[in-house]
């Protein structure tokens, strides 16, 4: 997969979470969705203990996929990533 189709994938995740009954905050991953904590050992605390519990009663499986996408890049681009859910990618 090429960095824009990951970037991409991403952005239709997010999409796809928020859009999800108990997604409106971010679902089980609301503190990289919202909060910005895009660093490995935030989003690896969401996979681990977030996602399993799931408070939100969301779909997991997507928010597992979106997760795993976010840490296939490089830190520094994930919150552009994620900010970008509000342009469209072409």
């Amino acid at each position: 997969m090429t960095k824009l189709e990951i970037k991409k994938k991403i952005i239709d995740l997010i999409q796809q979470i928020y859009q999800q009954p108990g997604g409106a905050v971010g679902g089980n991953l609301h503190i990289v969705l919202d909060d910005y904590n895009v660093d490995d050992d935030s989003i690896l605390w969401c996979a681990l203990e977030a996602i399993p519990d799931n408070y939100h009663d969301t779909d997991i499986e997507k928010e597992y996929q979106y997760a795993a996408l976010l840490l296939a890049i490089p830190v520094k681009d994930r919150k552009d990533v994620i900010e970008s859910r509000w342009v469209k990618v072409k």
